[in-house]
């Protein structure tokens, strides 16, 4: 089992991307959310926008394969790899 390797995408956020971003958490509208894990769920559904990130984020994903044949993916950190 490997993780897969890092897509190297440029891209530059739209003008007031993160001003919405900041206007939806103070009205409280639920349309945004934290973590790897719940925006990597509503990026698989197909919920997502807009999508802000920043560089430098310590996450490989690794898909583990069972020995019954199911494939379980994780996100991971450096340190939780060990």
């Amino acid at each position: 089992m490997c993780p897969l390797q890092r897509p190297t995408t440029n891209c530059n956020a739209s003008p007031g991307s993160s001003q919405r971003f900041f206007e939806e958490i103070s009205q409280d509208t639920n349309k945004y959310v934290f973590g790897i894990k719940d925006t990597l769920a509503c990026l698989d559904m197909g919920a997502v926008e807009t999508l802000l990130v920043w560089e430098n984020l310590d996450c490989d994903r690794y898909e583990l394969l069972h020995p019954s044949g199911k494939i379980e993916i994780k996100h991971l950190t450096a340190e939780q790899v060990g």
